[in-house]
């Protein structure tokens, strides 16, 4: 009796489980399906485009990327604005830190929205409290520009920091001050402005991108001239022009998606 009332329970909790991750597949689902037909809508009205590939990220370097070759871009969005160009798209990682019950490593996703600029600028890194690290600016320091509103609410560390000082005035400053652009972390690296936060919530992305690319975009067009002319060098743009030349890295093509 014991075992046959054990045997029914474990077949009750099998069962259990299978409905519970049927549903989530079935919400999943659900969820992707409601945002692609979102992304269309919002393509339309936005002039947004997809870009022709997925990509390989092992080359992009500083936070939020993490160096290792199953890295990769995806639901990648681009569009003009002005001669600027603008994308979105979903970075991922692959972390050990943890590990699910069946071996597989942990997705990280981050959602990324970035302005290319005219030309290529030394690296400063815009992030929120006092948590914020050097890191983001490798051989950077701690960089205060003389307006409150700016130093009381973002650290800025930068190798330049002559240069992260001439930047962040005027204009700028105010572009900076901006609240689409609180609450989360910026970074000038290459040619590239870029502004990214943790997750990739479906629901939500295409809000932010609408709430963000605007005020990230006012920020590069902010950018004095001068500078540019004294301090720029050849572009670099986080995500390559299109098409992707051959043998290209990163590399296109379909990312893992374990």
């Amino acid at each position: 009796m014991d075992d046959g009332l054990s045997t029914g329970t474990t077949a009750l909790l099998v069962l259990l489980v299978a409905a519970v991750l049927a549903v989530g597949v079935w919400v999943q689902m659900r969820r992707e399906k409601r945002y692609t037909s979102d992304r269309q809508d919002f393509s339309r009205q936005g002039g947004w485009r997809r870009f022709p590939a997925d990509m390989w990220t092992e080359d992009w370097q500083g936070p939020p990327f993490r160096p290792g070759r199953d890295n990769y871009a995806a639901e990648i969005m681009v569009a003009e604005r002005a001669g600027l160009r603008v994308f979105f798209l979903e970075y991922v990682y692959l972390t050990t830190d943890q590990i699910r019950a069946d071996g597989s490593r942990v997705k990280k996703p981050h959602l990324v929205v970035g302005v290319d600029l005219p030309a290529s600028l030394p690296e400063v890194a815009f992030e929120r409290g006092a948590r914020a690290g050097l890191a983001t600016a490798v051989g950077g320091q701690d960089v205060t520009v003389g307006h409150p509103q700016i130093d009381n609410h973002w650290r800025i560390t930068s190798a330049d920091p002559e240069f992260a000082r001439a930047l962040v005035q005027g204009g700028f400053a105010h572009a900076l001050a901006r609240p689409e652009l609180q609450g989360a972390q910026l970074r000038i690296v290459g040619s590239t402005l870029m502004w990214w936060e943790k997750g990739f919530d479906l629901s939500e992305v295409l809000t932010k991108v609408g709430r963000v690319e605007p005020a990230l975009v006012a920020l590069a067009r902010a950018v004095p001239e001068d500078l540019v002319r004294a301090y720029g060098s050849e572009p670099r743009p986080l995500l390559p022009t299109e098409p992707l030349p051959s043998g290209s890295t990163p590399r296109a093509g379909r990312p893992p998606t374990q």
